[in-house]
């Protein structure tokens, strides 16, 4: 598999989609605590792209 570099506005707006369709399927009680721990993950991931 190689690694494909795209706009990182295509990323965060896939990246929107997914979680809400989790959320929706999931239904956002049981996922609470999994979008905290998820969204710290995703920020600290977003500030090393836009850094680096």
């Amino acid at each position: 598999m190689r690694a494909v570099s795209r706009e990182i506005g295509w990323t965060i707006t896939r990246i929107n989609q997914i979680v809400r369709g989790w959320i929706n399927y999931f239904g956002m009680g049981s996922m609470r605590g999994f979008l905290k721990k998820f969204g710290e993950w995703l920020r600290h991931k977003i500030r090393v792209i836009y850094h680096s």
